[in-house]
C-alpha cells in the first residue's frame, strides 16, 4: 500500500490493525499462524460459552446473558475473518487515496470546512475509543470486584478443574485484549474512508458549480473521471461490506435487546452493570459509524445534479451541455449500501434498529413475565 500522510484521519484505524500484525502490505507464514491462533482463541471462548446453555435450566435472564456473550464472540470472529478475506480489496481502496483531490488547493471556505470536518472525525474516533476502552477495563475488573463471578463471560468448564478454569479465564482475557484493535481498527478504516469520499464529492460539486463560461472540455472530462472514480469506489465498498453490514444490523438488534433487558431489569450485578451500559453505548455508536456516513455520501452524490444546475451550464456549447446533462441524470440515481441484499443502510436503518431493539425488549419482558 502507498504511503498515507501521517496526519490523515485514516492513521488511527491502520495503527490499530498493525497491532494485530496487519500492515496492509505484509503477508507471511508467521502472520497466518497468528491469525489462526487468534481465531482459535475466539472459538475456544465460544465453545465454553455455548456449553453453559444446558446448565441454565429455566432461568431466562441467564439465557439472555449467555446469548449476549455468544453474539459478542461471533461478532468479532466474523469481523476478523471478513477483514482477512477482504484485506487485498481494502488495500486497493486505500491506494485510491492518493488519487483524491487536495482540498488545500481550493478556497479558504473549503479548506476551513474540510479541516473542521477532519478534526471532528478525529475527536469522534477518540471518544469512541474511550468508550470501548472503558468497557474493556470494566470487564477486566469483574473478577476482582466480584470474586464469586471469576469469569469475564458466562461459561461452563465441565470438570471444575483449577487448571482448566485458569486456562479458560486466560483465553477470555486474551479475547478482550484483541477485541479493541480488531473492532475499532476495522470500524475506523471504514468511517475515515467514508469521510474522504464525502469530502471528494463536495470538492467535485464545488468545481462543477464554478465552471467558467468558456470552460475547456478537458476540465469537464477531469470532473467526469473523478465522478466515475468515486462511484466505482462506493460500489466496491458495497461489495466489501455487504455481509458485514448485515451482521452489524442483526448484532445491534439482538444484542441491544439483550443488553436492555440485563440493564433495565437488574439482571446484572453491580460489577457488571457499568460494563454493560458502556457496551450498549458502544454498540449503537458502532452501528452509527456505518449508517450515518452512507446517508451523507448518497446525499452528496445525488446533490451533484443540483450543483451542475446552479452552474453556468446554459452558457456552454451544445457538446458540453449534453455531457453535463448525462452527468446530472447519473447523479440522480444513487443506491445505498446494502446489508446482505435485505436492508439499505442509512439513517432510517439506524432509527429502525433502535426502535426494534426497544420493541423486542418490551416483547421479551412481557413473555418472560408470563
Amino acid at each position: 500500500m502507498k504511503q498515507i500522510p501521517r496526519d490523515d484521519i485514516m492513521q488511527m484505524g491502520l495503527a490499530l490493525l498493525k497491532i494485530m500484525g496487519e500492515r496492509m502490505h505484509f503477508k507471511s507464514t508467521l502472520l497466518n499462524c497468528f491469525r489462526t491462533f487468534n481465531i482459535t482463541m475466539m472459538v475456544v471462548n465460544l465453545f465454553f460459552v455455548l456449553a453453559y446453555y444446558p446448565q441454565i435450566g429455566a432461568d431466562y435472564a441467564k439465557y439472555i446473558k449467555s446469548t449476549e456473550c455468544a453474539l459478542t464472540i461471533i461478532h468479532v470472529i466474523i469481523k476478523y475473518s471478513l477483514f482477512i478475506y477482504h484485506k487485498r480489496n481494502i488495500e486497493d481502496l486505500l491506494d485510491h487515496l492518493l488519487e483524491f483531490w487536495d482540498y488545500n488547493s481550493y478556497g479558504d471556505n473549503i479548506r476551513l470546512t474540510t479541516s473542521t470536518l477532519f478534526r471532528n472525525v478525529k475527536v469522534g474516533q477518540f471518544y469512541y475509543s474511550i468508550v470501548t476502552l472503558a468497557c474493556i477495563a470494566l470487564v477486566f475488573l469483574k473478577p476482582y470486584v466480584n470474586p464469586d463471578n471469576r469469569f469475564l463471560f458466562v461459561c461452563w468448564t465441565f470438570s471444575g478443574s483449577t487448571e482448566l478454569e485458569t486456562t479458560v479465564l486466560a483465553c477470555q482475557y486474551y479475547f478482550w485484549s484483541i477485541l479493541y484493535p480488531i473492532v475499532l481498527g476495522y470500524d475506523s478504516v471504514y468511517f475515515s474512508y467514508s469521510m474522504h469520499i464525502i469530502v471528494q464529492v463536495r470538492l467535485l460539486k464545488q468545481r462543477l458549480q464554478n465552471i467558467p463560461s468558456n470552460v475547456h472540455i478537458e476540465e469537464i472530462v477531469t470532473c467526469i473521471n473523478h465522478h466515475k472514480l468515486l462511484i466505482s469506489i462506493f460500489a466496491r465498498m458495497g461489495i466489501i461490506y455487504f455481509w458485514m453490514l448485515l451482521l452489524h444490523y442483526f448484532i445491534t438488534l439482538v444484542t441491544g435487546c439483550s443488553l436492555l433487558y440485563v440493564i433495565l431489569l437488574g439482571a446484572a450485578d453491580n460489577a457488571d452493570l457499568f460494563a454493560t451500559i458502556f457496551y450498549l453505548i458502544g454498540l449503537f455508536i458502532q452501528f452509527a459509524y456505518y449508517s450515518f456516513p452512507v446517508e451523507e455520501i448518497v446525499f452528496e452524490l445525488t446533490d451533484i445534479s443540483r450543483a451542475i444546475y446552479m452552474s453556468n451550464w446554459y452558457e456552454q456549447n451544445v457538446k458540453i451541455k449534453k455531457i453535463l446533462l448525462f452527468m446530472m441524470m447519473k447523479s440522480q440515481r444513487q443506491n445505498y449500501l446494502s446489508a446482505g441484499g435485505i436492508i439499505d443502510i442509512n439513517v432510517d436503518a439506524f432509527g429502525s434498529v433502535c426502535r426494534k431493539a426497544f420493541s423486542f425488549y418490551a416483547l421479551l419482558k412481557t413473555v418472560i413475565d408470563r
